[in-house]
Parts: structure tokens; C-alpha cells; sequence
């Protein structure tokens, strides 16, 4: 599944290894970590794209516009894994 944002500037791709996402559940509430790709603004294109981390409230029966909204107004988070 390929979701791109609202800017197009930004996609998660469940096939590419680059891409993660864990839901959690706590406090009776769905939250999702999300790794999606930072494209660069479509007129100006990143060589590269750059991993960022995003997390916020998920849905299952929205899952496209739960991941939508984490990548537009999510908050950010740190690469755990570098930390310890």
C-alpha cells in the first residue's frame, strides 16, 4: 500500500524496507509509529529521499487517512535504536 500526502511530498510504502509502522494500543486508544520518506517538494526533488518519524491516534477502518493525517499533523519522534 502507497500513500502519498496532500503536498506530495511525502509517501509510505508498505513494500519499501525504508518504511515502518507499529501500532500501539494504550489507554484505549490506537497510536501509530510511522517511518515514511521526505520526497522533497515536487518542484524541487530530494536525490535522495530522507526517512522521518511521525506518530499519532490510528484507525483500523481508516487506515489510509489515520496515516494521512500522522503524516500531516503527527508528532515527531526519535530513532529509538540510535539511543541505546
Amino acid at each position: 500500500m502507497k500513500i502519498v500526502n496532500d503536498q506530495n511530498n511525502m509517501i509510505f510504502d508498505d513494500q519499501d524496507s525504508r518504511c515502518f509502522m507499529r501500532v500501539i494500543r494504550c489507554q484505549g486508544q490506537n497510536f501509530a509509529f510511522l517511518v515514511c520518506l521526505d520526497l522533497g517538494w515536487p518542484d524541487c526533488r530530494l536525490k535522495q529521499p530522507i526517512p522521518k518519524r511521525y506518530w499519532g491516534n490510528f484507525s483500523w477502518d481508516e487506515k489510509e487517512s489515520s496515516i494521512k493525517e500522522i503524516m500531516h499533523n503527527g508528532a515527531k519522534w526519535d530513532d529509538l535504536r540510535e539511543a541505546v
